[in-house]
């Protein structure tokens, strides 16, 4: 390998545990040139104030995820021509002892540019029929009935084709964010349809129009960079210790979940409150 690697991450600031997690694992592969972190205060203050209203704890991945594709396009901005950028979730584990297996990956980013990990799903189950009409695929079958590729991580070689591909996934949420977020569909969605998936659902798209290297059979844990969404924040402990006694695993769950909602709540007020009094 010629090219230099790099990753980049982000989290909220209730997630800063785990971005520091994040951190130490990416030290500890020793493959890369630097590592990247953003979190909330360090996003461009023309986009924050843009997704004002996006960025905030009580929607679903602080804005729908739309900080990723931004994030990802400023760390392109950061490096060279031909040079190698990894993205992963804050939640994900990276493993120091498939570092070989990471080496393939990158390998495959420097022939095809973009590497995705595909889902066995079709697209259809998880987009929504206006996003697939947005992008003129709404009766392509090549796009819609095949695998989903996920966008917890990707690989991504810098080059004009990469930086058209990541600014088209950032225009989306510019153009109309009802396509992320869990608007409705205007247009009845395909048979089979669940869930939208907000960014990766863009991405997904995207990836097949741009040709990017899809990777399979990547579920099974002995990966360089693990899909485990380890997410724990500032009041995980806390939340942990008050309901571990509970026997009853559904209760548990739903305490859980109030709990969390209950602190983030807290800690976004408190934010704020923070914010506006400078």
């Amino acid at each position: 390998m010629n090219s230099k690697i790099y990753i980049c991450s982000f989290a909220n600031l209730y997630l800063l545990p785990a971005l520091k997690r994040f951190y130490n694992q990416a030290i500890e592969m020793n493959i890369f040139e630097d590592i990247f972190l953003y979190e909330e205060l360090n996003l461009g203050k023309d986009f924050t104030n843009h997704f004002n209203d996006k960025l905030n704890y009580n929607v679903r991945g602080f804005g729908y995820w739309c900080w990723k594709p931004y994030i990802i396009l400023k760390s392109l901005e950061k490096i060279k021509d031909g040079d190698i950028l990894v993205y992963a979730d804050t939640g994900c584990h990276l493993k120091k002892e498939y570092i070989d297996k990471m080496k393939n990956y990158i390998e495959c980013a420097e022939k095809y540019e973009i590497v995705a990990f595909e889902l066995r799903i079709p697209d259809k189950f998880y987009t929504k029929s206006d996003l697939f009409n947005y992008f003129n695929v709404l009766n392509n079958k090549e796009i819609t009935d095949t695998n989903t590729r996920c966008a917890t991580s990707l690989i991504i070689k810098k080059t004009d084709k990469t930086i058209r591909f990541v600014n088209e996934w950032l225009r989306v949420f510019y153009d109309n964010f009802n396509l992320a977020d869990d608007t409705p569909s205007v247009i009845k969605n395909l048979d089979g349809f669940i869930e939208h998936r907000h960014d990766q659902s863009i991405f997904s798209i995207l990836s097949k129009l741009y040709n990017a290297k899809a990777i399979t059979n990547f579920e099974d844990g002995k990966e360089p960079i693990n899909f485990s969404r380890d997410k724990r924040g500032m009041y995980s402990d806390i939340i942990y210790k008050i309901t571990w006694l509970i026997p009853f695993k559904n209760l548990r769950w739903k305490l859980k979940n109030i709990l969390f909602n209950k602190f983030n709540n807290v800690f976004y007020k408190r934010l704020k409150k923070l914010s506006n009094s400078k």
